[in-house]
């Protein structure tokens, strides 16, 4: 799942039919109407209630649509904000990549490199952490924001900077039992089911998720598996589990709260890559860039 996808979901939810929206986002209606249906699939629940006269959000819909806008407007904020320096480094625009759910601290690297150099042009591309690898490689990026966990694949020759390291907490329901106390312990969220990434999408972050229970000789409850943080959102508001996640990373819902972890678990680490041989002055500006979130806090 995508920007474009949450886009077209949203345009559907404000113009009320396939067609309309198909105008408003420049596609057929025929497309728009498989984009839907993907986004469907990975959510695992229709996002519309559809009838001769139009679609109307179901509530796992209206929670979908709350969390994508919120997502979209960021996105868009940083791409204002960046595209509004021309590119004088370069004659090209700089392009980083961005792993799924960590636009709130792309969002921080972004800021702090257009107060060091205002003249920067940054194009933000949505990718994996697996897939900045081989993008980074070829130069099609410049640097990449991804998940430490997934770092030992990378190939010789990246460089690996900290952003940010952030202790787990678990999403839930604000009106879930388990929200009662301060913290939440390992062992009672064992028993409730636990919403993880599926196995083809990423294998690392979902093996991460599991030693932290083995790590205390626990096997926890699996729920459904979930695409994206999207859809895991989605997921927890709709009452089918809990996710384990860093809460600066992510955008939720006002029924959704994070809870820290009673027990001591590895903290989920953030990290700027780069090719280590890149010297030019782009990539020594992102590098400094986040030098300074890191000491942020």
């Amino acid at each position: 799942m995508d920007l474009r996808q949450m886009r077209y979901v949203v345009a559907i939810a404000e113009c009320g039919t396939i067609r309309s929206a198909a105008r408003s986002v420049h596609v057929t209606p025929q497309s728009l109407a498989q984009q839907v249906a993907l986004v469907e699939r990975e959510a695992g629940a229709p996002l519309f209630d559809r009838s001769p006269t139009g679609m109307v959000l179901t509530s796992v819909g209206e929670v979908f649509v709350a969390h994508a806008t919120a997502a979209l407007t960021q996105a868009d904020h940083v791409l204002t904000a960046t595209r509004a320096a021309v590119g004088a480094l370069t004659p090209g625009p700089v392009r980083v990549a961005i792993a799924p759910g960590l636009t709130g601290v792309a969002g921080e690297l972004f800021r702090n490199i257009l107060v060091l150099h205002q003249d920067i042009d940054v194009r933000v591309v949505d990718m994996r952490t697996a897939d900045q690898f081989d993008a980074l490689h070829t130069g099609d990026i410049t640097a990449g924001v991804g998940w430490e966990v997934l770092v030992p694949r990378a190939p010789r020759g990246l460089a690996t900077q900290l952003l940010r390291s952030a202790p787990l907490h678990a999403l839930l329901k604000r009106d879930d039992p388990l929200t009662t106390a301060p913290t939440v312990s390992l062992v009672d969220l064992a028993h409730a089911p636990l919403l993880l990434p599926t196995e083809s999408k990423s294998p690392e972050f979902r093996q991460h998720l599991l030693d932290v229970f083995t790590a205390h000789q626990l096997d926890p409850r699996l729920g459904p598996a979930t695409q994206s943080p999207e859809v895991a959102i989605a997921s927890v508001a709709a009452g089918r589990g809990y996710a384990l996640c860093v809460q600066s990373s992510i955008l939720v819902p006002n029924d959704l709260t994070f809870v820290p972890i009673r027990e001591s678990a590895e903290p989920m680490k953030i990290m700027l890559l780069t090719r280590r041989a890149d010297r030019t002055p782009e990539a020594t500006a992102l590098r400094r860039a986040a030098q300074t979130v890191a000491k942020q806090r």
